[in-house]
């Protein structure tokens, strides 16, 4: 070996220059991937349904990517762009020169936050894209628009969907149908569907399961003609349209009044999309073909339109605004409307809780453990350092015994919460009879004896997400790490020391089978319900028409006959809630299991019905009978990284069709209604049959749910009262129209005939007693002046100007005469049987009534409107 100077230096090079290249091949290894195939990765994201998202609901988007380079492993990621909110990735691989497409799903948080849309590989971020998305309002109903020129209906469909009383407009989306989401979880941000001209075969299978999935479980889809004739509707599924159009035909004026009421001075003749009835109710014919009918489709609607609404003399009137408000009614006080999601779910998270281990002690239990704590650290311990005259070791004793009692408290705590980890379900399927299929939302609590990180991996594909409430709450800064697949993974999910945490995982899942054969024949709804299914059914109930026939517990294989009165036991118990009519009054105080799983399923029933007496809740229609029925089981399974206790509640809501025979009667409970127009400042649907007008007028169409055929009326009968509840029987006074001349003009019915201003009438004037109902009346002075009323001969059929009563005057429109006929002033809580009921009632049961309120400004009508139809169904 070289010792001299300069074999020293040369050594100290050589070990200089391998100390670089160790250190330059270290850093090499240690640069992050996306310096390595930043280059080579291409990725490009499209939002569905437009990128418009409402919190509380699923977004799905679409990322397209391409790999030019080496071979990566890695995950998508979503996340809100915000500190604390949650992530949702799917797992790839991309081999050299891959193609392929992922679809995501993601929640934005409730008060919204831009999403960012990240690929990582190797721990490392390698592509990352910003999501173009708009924050819908959460309590602003959502139309979708399918059409090829939306911009012919949109403007009408904005106007007659507008709510006046809230100042509230929906918004109105226009999207292509590659823009709807394959999966019916991400519907939920759909309150009503639009769909004109767009070819339907540009909808992949998923899509259409999505539509219907949908439907089923509650929403509105309006079908309406265009320019492209009947070819762009044949993909979607038959059972799904009340009518196939086959053809166009050529409709008159006199074929389409049906569908507007009245029409345009300047309506002429128009091409229509027709068909053959296949189901549901006729709202237009032409000839023997169809060309306007509704049906239902499990708990929702189908409609379908054959005319254009953009036709010329249609498109930009009335007669356009009242027809979307046919076939697009909304929901009283302007509410979201949509099945798939709520607005809080709080009821379904607090009933989570609903569980002995997270559970405070009882009272007396406590107060005997801290009164004997005080006794033993207290006097005990005195009494007995003094008998052993060692006073002075207190300041060892108490330290001990306050050990001691600690240590004795928490083992009684484990002894009453238990040592095990606990996972609690509770869930709703929405489904059919006849089908084991449906859709799924399930509130899953996890309980931890201590502090613990889960894994959890839950089945079926499931979205994950936190409730509702949650979110509402500014609760979401705990997030969720969630890997979507199947199973769906919840990675790092944190419960604390005796706590509860709860996450909602949404899934397409098993649905109890249940095969139902139900008639509805003069006023009572019959037949039979049998489960197929091999797990017994819990508090059974088939709801309908607002009324309850209860089946304690339904075996497998095992049928139940129904034999219920739909006509008069809903008036009984109207504004009861649905939950107290199957299971009672509620017991507040019980805390044993039974009574646990009781309030547990009370819970959900409140939830899902808005504490109201129907399925619909807070005013929507339930649009036939339903089935409910409970499984004590868990029907996600819910896997976590230990052993655990599994418990839970799941209730099937399952749709059951029905058929109409012989005599058919409907009462408020089988009708649909929708307010058309209103001249009135105020004029609102305030739920169930309720209303309110001030001066002015207000046409409200009503329209009885699930008649096939053509109707033949034989009797209808109206009660008006001002906001209690009133039944109303089999017979009344007959109402006939006031006389010809006594009839209000016809464009403005607050004037009369010659012009001049007609008064408001009232019942009984409260000072005299005089009965003032017999019509109305001219004003003596329409400048205001005092004048002293004229003699009862004086005034149109014979009445006075009396006393505001808050009820308006009754119009109904004459179909044969194509004209609005006033009746005299009705008596609240009478019940009147109007004559010649066939002049109103048009083939579907449908008929038309125009409250007017002539009051002073200021005055506004609250009443409720119960009708009575009866005929045949033929």
């Amino acid at each position: 070996m070289d010792h001299s100077p300069t074999g020293f230096r040369l050594r100290s090079l050589r070990l200089v220059a391998r100390a670089t290249g160790a250190l330059l091949l270290c850093g090499a290894m240690l640069l992050p991937a996306a310096a390595v195939h930043a280059a080579d990765i291409t990725m490009t994201a499209q939002p569905m349904l437009g990128g418009n998202v409402r919190p509380g609901a699923w977004a799905g988007f679409r990322v397209h990517l391409e790999n030019s380079g080496p071979a990566i492993r890695g995950e998508l990621r979503i996340s809100g762009g915000a500190q604390g909110s949650s992530t949702y990735g799917t797992p790839i691989e991309l081999a050299t020169g891959a193609r392929q497409d992922q679809l995501l799903y993601a929640q934005p948080m409730w008060f919204g936050a831009k999403l960012t849309l990240q690929l990582v590989a190797e721990g490392a971020v390698v592509a990352t894209q910003d999501l173009k998305v708009t924050i819908l309002d959460a309590y602003t109903p959502t139309i979708v628009v399918v059409a090829e020129r939306p911009e012919g209906i949109v403007r009408d469909l904005r106007a007659a969907t507008r709510n006046d009383q809230f100042g509230q407009a929906p918004a109105v989306l226009t999207i292509r149908p590659e823009d709807l989401p394959p999966r019916a979880e991400a519907w939920s941000a759909i309150d009503r569907l639009v769909w004109q001209d767009s070819d339907s075969s540009r909808l992949s299978t998923e899509q259409l399961a999505a539509l219907a999935t949908w439907v089923s479980a509650g929403g509105r889809f309006a079908i309406v003609g265009g320019t492209t004739g009947t070819t762009g509707l044949s993909a979607f599924p038959a059972e799904l349209l009340p009518f196939v159009p086959t053809h166009t035909a050529d409709a008159q004026p006199s074929d389409i009044t049906p569908l507007f009421g009245t029409l345009p001075a300047n309506a002429t003749a128009a091409p229509v999309l027709a068909g053959t009835l296949q189901r549901g109710s006729i709202l237009a014919r032409v000839g023997d073909d169809v060309f306007a009918a509704q049906s239902s489709y499990g708990q929702g609607l189908v409609s379908i339109v054959g005319l254009d609404p953009a036709t010329s003399w249609v498109a930009g009137t009335a007669a356009a605004e009242s027809l979307w408000r046919r076939l697009l009614p909304s929901i009283p006080g302007g509410a979201v409307s949509n099945p798939l999601i709520f607005q809080d779910d709080s009821l379904l998270v607090g009933a989570l809780n609903n569980l002995p281990a997270v559970e405070l002690p009882k009272i007396e239990l406590l107060f005997a453990v801290l009164l004997g704590y005080i006794a033993v650290v207290g006097p005990l311990n005195y009494l007995v350092l003094r008998r052993l005259d060692r006073r002075e070791w207190a300041w060892v004793t108490m330290p001990v015994l306050v050990v001691v009692f600690a240590v004795a408290a928490y083992g009684l705590g484990l002894g009453l919460k238990g040592t095990d980890v606990i996972i609690n379900q509770v869930g709703l399927i929405r489904g059919a009879t006849g089908t084991d299929r449906g859709i799924g939302a399930f509130y899953v609590g996890v309980f931890a004896p201590s502090r613990h990180v889960f894994d959890v991996r839950v089945s079926n594909s499931a979205l994950i997400a936190n409730p509702v409430y949650l979110q509402q709450q500014g609760q979401a800064g705990v997030p969720l790490d969630v890997v979507e697949g199947d199973p769906s993974h919840l990675r790092g999910y944190e419960v604390g020391f005796g706590v509860l945490r709860s996450f909602r995982a949404e899934a397409s899942v098993a649905a109890p089978r249940v095969e139902s054969d139900l008639v509805y024949e003069g006023g009572r709804l019959k037949g039979s319900i049998t489960n197929r299914s091999d797990r017994t059914l819990e508090n059974v109930a088939v709801v309908y028409g607002g009324n309850v026939a209860l089946v304690p517990n339904l075996e497998p294989g095992a049928s139940s006959q129904i034999d219920m009165d739909v006509t008069t036991r809903a008036f009984a118990n109207s504004g009861t809630p649905l939950s107290q009519r199957i299971f009672g009054a509620a017991n507040f105080l019980a805390t044993t299991p039974s009574s646990r799983t009781e309030a547990t399923r009370r819970a959900v029933i409140d939830q899902i019905t808005g504490y109201s007496d129907t399925l619909g809740g807070y005013g929507a229609v339930q649009a036939g009978p339903v089935i409910l029925g409970w499984q004590p089981t868990s029907q996600l399974s819910i896997e976590v990284d230990t052993e655990a206790q599994r418990v839970g509640e799941t209730l099937a809501i399952l749709a059951a069709p029905v058929r109409l025979a012989g005599a058919a009667i409907f009462t408020p409970a089988l009708f649909q209604h929708s307010q058309l127009d209103s001249t009135a400042n105020d004029a609102s649907d305030q739920g169930g049959s309720n209303f309110s007008l001030s001066r002015g007028t207000m046409s409200v169409e009503f329209r009885p749910i699930g008649v096939s055929g053509s109707f033949v009326t034989d009797h209808l009968r109206l009660v008006l009262s001002q906001g209690e509840i009133q039944s109303i029987g089999s017979a009344g006074e007959v109402l006939s129209p006031l006389p010809e001349a006594d009839q209000p003009n016809q464009e403005d019915p607050l004037l009369a005939a010659d012009g001049s201003t007609l008064t408001s009438t009232g019942g009984t004037d409260p000072t005299t007693g005089v009965d003032t109902s017999a019509g109305g009346g001219t004003d003596p002075d329409p400048s205001g002046g005092a004048v002293p009323p004229p003699p009862d001969d004086q005034l149109p059929g014979g009445g006075k100007p009396g006393v505001f009563d808050g009820l308006p005057e009754l119009q109904l429109f004459d179909r044969t005469a194509g004209r609005w006929v006033e009746f005299p002033h009705l008596v609240s809580g009478k019940t009147y049987e109007v004559a010649d009921a066939a002049h109103y009632v048009d083939a579907t049961g449908g008929f038309l009534i125009r409250f007017v309120n002539r009051a002073q400004e200021g005055e506004s009508a609250y009443f409720n409107v119960i009708q009575r139809l009866e005929g045949s169904v033929q």
